[in-house]
């Protein structure tokens, strides 16, 4: 069954955990499809829901082992989540903690944008003091001028 017992899940880090996540969801969605085709042509053939009922329960009953299996892959990896994000936490704190007691900041790592060539002041002080709306409101109206741009271009 993969291997998604307790013992075997916490033996796997958070990507390990995403990987076979993705792969149990793979093969219940194929497991849930073939049994909704399977019994779509079981109706048409008998002509009757009725007798589809007993038709694939062996198919329903393996799509029914991956969705438990899912559920237990999502519990571990939420708890794996919540660990790294805890330990991350820790360690943010703990380097602010040195800053403070140094009083020497370690040297912060510049933004993407400057590498990209744009301005880090710029681009970090106004998405921190504009509000989502806002940010809302000024792609709304963008996109609107490109349309009507757009609307000029092609007549």
């Amino acid at each position: 069954m993969l291997g998604t017992t307790t013992s075997r899940l916490a033996e796997l880090d958070e990507d390990a955990l995403l990987d076979l996540l993705a792969r149990v969801r793979r093969l219940r969605d194929k497991y849930v499809m073939l049994y909704r085709r399977q019994g779509s042509a079981t109706v048409k053939k008998a002509k009757a829901r009725a007798a589809t009922t007993n038709a694939n329960t062996g198919t329903a009953i393996k799509a029914e082992v991956f969705e438990d299996a899912l559920g237990r892959i999502s519990r571990r990896l939420a708890s794996a989540a919540r660990q790294e994000a805890a330990r991350l936490r820790s360690e943010r704190l703990a380097a602010a903690r040195a800053v403070r007691t140094t009083g020497k900041a370690a040297k912060p790592k510049a933004p993407s944008s400057v590498a990209a060539g744009g301005s880090a002041a710029r681009t970090t002080t106004t998405r921190a003091k504009r509000p989502p709306i806002q940010t809302k409101i000024a792609a709304s109206t963008k996109a609107g001028g490109k349309r009507s741009q757009a609307k000029r271009d092609s007549r």
